[in-house]
């Protein structure tokens, strides 16, 4: 089994990981039981508007289970790469507590298995990659960040990380995408990192790495929307396809990839990732925004986020 060891000169705080089972519901009891019997004992007109009110109440009750859904991360093999999905496409794919546990497991488990090559990450369905954490459980502990395990266990995966993003990428879902080696985006991807506008400083420790001093600072500073057209002009996406093919596209390129040399691919990462002490900088940003964390200001910003959030559904 070949590992590679890379020395750091800073430890990170790491997350007490653990296997955690998601996605499963019990089932529901079958709202059709009994209603055949019915129907042959009514007249036609009541059997149509009975059918009608059963099928209404159906309805509602799938609504109310995927609006309830905890939603999961979904992992399958493409030979020798893994492809992770956010699945909580109606939650814009924001992540929960167990989900993060689940993802940061499975990226974990990933990086010790010599027959995984290279990990591609998506979104469910087409209008977000990632909201970043469930604003309804980070406002419950706002001192501690829930998308940082994940940008950790990605910065520290030692193979090939690769980014597929349909639809925006705000926020915590922006700070995973720049954690990624690659990115590759549909031309309705979106960017933002909105730390700066409620207290926090998200981003600062990955993006000059990507775009440069300048404009890292700019996407910051501002808090500004980054279309697929200025993020593949300054470096953050290497790529557009369009939505339909974005995901076989990247999974194409993944697959190149994977045909190479695995210590030779996690050497070239060493290195790059030697040249550019990404650990260092993202303990510091860590550090800042532990004492951010503290502030009224912060308390205050954050509160008015999460209403804005939570207040648009």
């Amino acid at each position: 089994m070949f590992r590679m060891t890379v020395h750091s000169r800073a430890a990170l705080p790491w997350l007490p990981l653990h296997s955690v089972h998601l996605g499963h519901r019990p089932p529901r009891p079958t709202l059709w039981a009994g209603i055949v019997t019915l129907h042959r004992q009514l007249p036609i007109g009541l059997q149509r508007k009975a059918a009608a009110r059963q099928t209404d109440r159906a309805a509602r009750e799938e609504q109310l289970s995927t609006t309830d859904s905890p939603g999961e991360i979904r992992s399958e093999r493409r030979g020798a790469v893994l492809l992770l999905t956010i699945a909580r496409e109606h939650k814009r794919n924001a992540l929960s507590r167990e989900m993060v546990a689940h993802l940061v497991s499975l990226v974990t488990d990933a990086a010790a298995d010599n027959s995984v090559v290279a990990v591609v990450l998506t979104g469910q369905g087409s209008q977000s990659f990632c909201a970043g954490a469930d604003m309804n459980e980070q406002r419950e502990d706002p001192a501690t960040s829930m998308t940082l395990p994940v940008v950790e266990a990605i910065t520290r995966f030692p193979k090939p990380f690769i980014a597929a993003i349909n639809g925006f990428a705000h926020g915590g879902g922006a700070w995973i995408a720049s954690a990624c080696d690659l990115r590759f985006g549909s031309p309705g991807a979106e960017f933002r990192f909105p730390g700066a506008s409620y207290g926090m400083a998200i981003g600062a420790a990955h993006l000059p790495r990507i775009v440069g001093s300048a404009f890292a600072r700019e996407i910051i500073f501002t808090a500004k929307r980054v279309s697929s057209e200025e993020a593949l002009r300054v470096g953050l996406l290497n790529g557009v396809f369009g939505s339909d093919a974005l995901l076989a596209e990247t999974l194409d390129l993944a697959g190149a990839v994977a045909v190479n040399s695995l210590p030779a691919l996690m050497g070239s990462k060493a290195v790059i990732d030697a040249t550019m002490p990404i650990e260092e900088a993202l303990a510091l940003e860590a550090a800042v925004n532990s004492e951010l964390r503290s502030s009224v200001d912060t308390a205050s910003r954050f509160g008015r986020a999460a209403s804005r959030v939570l207040g648009a559904g």
